[in-house]
């Protein structure tokens, strides 16, 4: 009884945490502005294992981000993920203007933005 009581606590500390966390957080999304051809470019960049070297595979068609299927969307994932690889460096979040940082969550059901 004391034990389940116990991990019924953490789990609703390690909930508030977790929650005032993302209300805190920063992520990296393609721009309104953007269009499709120049995002597709960043993607392939972002996603080349030679280049932005990002794992993108939550975006491919088993992923849990692939839905909506959209160009905007998977440039959104990879951006924000080589983003937080890369934050400390100037212009991480900018891929030549098509991106910027954001304060509101784009996470999405099972599509989680770290």
């Amino acid at each position: 009884m004391a034990c389940s009581t116990i991990i019924g606590v953490m789990v609703m500390a390690l909930s508030v945490f977790h929650s005032a966390t993302l209300a805190d957080g920063e992520w990296c999304v393609a721009s309104e502005n953007a269009t499709d051809g120049p995002l597709q470019e960043a993607l392939d960049w972002v996603c080349s294992p030679k280049d932005g070297d990002t794992n993108c595979h939550a975006i491919q068609e088993t992923g849990p981000c692939y839905l909506p299927n959209t160009v905007r969307d998977h440039a959104s994932y990879a951006f924000n993920s080589y983003w937080q690889l890369h934050r400390g460096e100037d212009g991480s979040c900018n891929f030549n203007g098509l991106a910027n940082e954001t304060s509101t969550d784009p996470s999405h059901g099972n599509c989680h933005f770290s």
